[in-house]
């Protein structure tokens, strides 16, 4: 599919970005306002509110009018969190393709539809990530995906602390990735589920992709999508 091709908006497959948040309305304004500014023509960006009591709600109505939020009572964990997210996706919003996505971010206004290139290419790519950048270090690489590990499988960050110098400009397959951010397909999510949710904080992606990955979907990077991530701002 040729994204270029057509303005009619019917024409780009729909994208949800999710991203959650726990107490977390003091990082909002740079994650919801970046992804807001996206130039996808066909996208949602949809807040999930995992069990706040610090307004979270009433800061998104006010500040951020055009950005949905669906709200649990009760805080479900990271892997809980999105799986509700992603329930409501891609079953209530008609959304071929969600973005997970961290809330202590912000993000170039290319990523949906860099990603969104990628994924199209073949129905057996599950996953599309691309560059993650330290927040505070903001040409220095923290993961552009991860290396296969001889013992422990998931192996560690290709490109930690790098300064990018173009060394990880080719689009190519990973053997896992991080999913500070990640594209998600509907249909590999019709087929292998979400996150397990007994993942509650940690090692939720790597089974996520470890199962899709033995079903013979495929992880892809893409150096075009790109994020700064301040990092573990939630968890600590």
């Amino acid at each position: 599919m040729n994204l270029m091709l057509k303005n009619e908006t019917m024409e780009y497959p729909k994208v949800s970005v999710l991203i959650l948040s726990y107490n977390g309305k003091h990082l909002l304004e740079d994650s919801v306002s970046t992804y807001l500014a996206n130039d996808y023509p066909n996208f949602d960006v949809v807040i999930i509110d995992n069990g706040s009591i610090d307004g979270t709600k009433e800061y998104i109505g006010q500040n951020f009018p055009e950005a949905k939020l669906i709200r649990l009572d009760v805080n479900r964990g990271y892997s809980g969190g999105f799986n509700f997210g992603c329930d409501y996706a891609f079953n209530q919003n008609g959304a071929e393709y969600v973005v997970i996505t961290n809330n202590d971010v912000k993000v170039d206004n290319q990523l949906i539809k860099e990603l969104v290139k990628v994924a199209e290419t073949d129905p057996m790519i599950g996953f599309v990530t691309g560059k993650v950048y330290y927040y505070d270090q903001p040409d220095t690489l923290q993961t552009v995906g991860k290396y296969e590990h001889p013992v422990y499988w998931n192996g560690y960050h290709i490109g930690s602390k790098e300064q990018d110098k173009g060394q990880y400009d080719e689009v190519a397959e990973r053997y896992f990735a991080d999913d500070i951010f990640t594209l998600v397909s509907k249909k590999m999510y019709n087929e292998i589920g979400a996150y397990d949710e007994n993942f509650r904080f940690q090692s939720e992606e790597y089974d996520w992709q470890a199962r899709a990955k033995a079903k013979g979907y495929r992880i892809y990077y893409t150096p075009h999508a790109k994020i700064w991530h301040k990092e573990s701002m939630t968890i600590g």
